[in-house]
């Protein structure tokens, strides 16, 4: 809810894009489009709201790679005594992520 509200302050004015978008691209029609966007990403609102979208990932993926080798470490240890099909079976779960 805190990105939604944040990031509705920094649209800016759909005139300024259609025409940032007619200069970039003349070959598009974009009469009768509703066209939106912020021309400023590094404002306040919008870099906030971008922050907040892709940072927090950052440390999940750390997390899930470090399980990751840890599961592998233990289904490779000789001690380890699976069935095949259960071995093959987190093998191919393991390729996944």
């Amino acid at each position: 809810m805190i990105q939604c509200i944040s990031f509705l302050y920094a649209q800016s004015d759909p005139n300024e894009i259609a025409q940032i978008l007619e200069t970039r691209f003349p070959d598009y029609n974009m009469t009768g489009l509703c066209v939106t966007g912020t021309i400023n990403i590094v404002s306040f609102s919008a870099l906030y709201t971008i922050l907040h979208m892709t940072l927090p990932i950052i440390p999940v993926y750390i997390i899930i790679l470090i399980l990751r080798k840890r599961i592998i470490e233990k289904l490779s240890f000789p001690g380890v005594n699976f069935a095949k099909d259960t071995k093959n079976l987190h093998t191919q779960l393991l390729m996944v992520s």
